[in-house]
C-alpha cells in the first residue's frame, strides 16, 4: 500500500510540474501577444537600448569636455590672471585718498 501512495505522490507532483511548466509558457505566450499589441517588439528595445547608448556617449563626452574645460582654467594661465587681479589691486591701494569720500 505505502509503494502505492508514494506512486501516486510522485505522478501527482509530476503533472503539479508540468501544468507549473504548461501556464509558464502560456504566460509567456500572453506577454509576448500583449507586448506586440502594444508595439513592444525586439526590435523596438533594441532601437530603444541603442539610443540610450548613443545618449549617454554624447553626455559622457560632455562631461569630460566640461572636465578639460576646468583644468585648463586652472593651469598656469590662470595663476598670472591672479597675479595681475593683485597687482590692479595693490595698485588702487597706493593711489590718494579722495578727500570728499573720505570725509562722508
Amino acid at each position: 500500500m505505502q509503494g502505492l501512495a508514494r506512486a501516486l505522490i510522485i505522478a501527482m507532483q509530476g503533472l503539479a510540474g508540468a501544468l507549473i511548466i504548461a501556464m509558464q509558457g502560456l504566460a509567456g505566450a500572453l506577454i509576448s501577444t500583449m507586448q506586440g499589441l502594444a508595439g513592444e517588439t525586439v526590435r523596438v528595445r533594441r532601437e530603444r537600448r541603442e539610443l540610450y547608448e548613443l545618449k549617454l556617449a554624447e553626455w559622457s563626452a560632455r562631461l569630460q569636455l566640461t572636465d578639460d574645460l576646468i583644468g585648463d582654467l586652472s593651469s598656469s594661465g590662470r595663476i598670472q590672471d591672479v597675479d595681475k587681479d593683485i597687482q590692479k589691486i595693490q595698485e588702487l591701494l597706493s593711489l590718494p585718498w579722495n578727500e570728499s569720500v573720505a570725509q562722508d
